[in-house]
């Protein structure tokens, strides 16, 4: 169940493309990580070399916390993260929830290999970890197309709309690939949020 749950955090998202909507702030201008919350619907997939999987991802996002939910194709709740000052935890939904510093080390320990879920943060929304050396490839309109960080090289496909949020994310590192695809995205003011979401 624990290898299925982070499996799935690593496999989700098949190939299929799809336009996200978008509700919330007008996202034509970054978002900042540190002073915004978001939330998103859609599918991931992840390719390692022991095989693959993919499911549905639920992800919010504040300021001092992100909680992501992964759930199985058929919509049954595979696992929950949760990762906040205090460190990271994976509740499996049987009663069974494990906790360690950060989600990198446990996802390290349940999986043998690290969920970049801090990175994830700033390149789910395209852009790079502040004061971290990285390489990017823009497009004509000044969007991240490609970003070279911490080992990882990060793909965007998609940016519906003439928008600043990506619909399609590909995260290479090794032998893994992680595959996003937004079906939905909401973005508020963190100090908002709370109530929104």
């Amino acid at each position: 169940m624990k290898r299925l749950l982070l499996i799935c955090i690593t496999t989700l998202l098949a190939a299929c493309s799809s336009v996200p909507t978008i509700t919330g702030i007008q996202s034509t201008v970054p978002v900042s990580v540190e002073t915004s919350a978001f939330e998103l619907q859609g599918r991931l997939g992840v390719k390692h070399e022991k095989g693959g999987q993919h499911g549905n991802v639920s992800w919010r996002h504040l300021p001092a916390s992100d909680d992501v939910e992964m759930r199985s194709p058929l919509g049954s709740i595979v696992a929950k993260l949760q990762v906040n000052a205090q460190g990271a935890s994976i509740d499996f939904g049987d009663g069974h929830i494990q906790h360690a510093s950060t989600i990198e080390s446990l996802s390290k320990e349940l999986l043998g290999w690290e969920l970049p879920l801090t990175g994830l943060r700033y390149w789910v929304l395209a852009q790079p970890i502040p004061d971290a050396p990285s390489q990017s490839q823009k497009d004509s309109q000044g969007r991240i197309i490609q970003l070279n960080q911490n080992g990882w090289v990060i793909v965007y496909t998609n940016y519906p709309d003439n928008n600043s949020l990506p619909g399609k994310i590909i995260m290479r590192r090794k032998l893994l690939e992680i595959r996003l695809v937004v079906d939905t995205w909401s973005i508020s003011n963190a100090e908002l949020s709370s109530t929104r979401f």
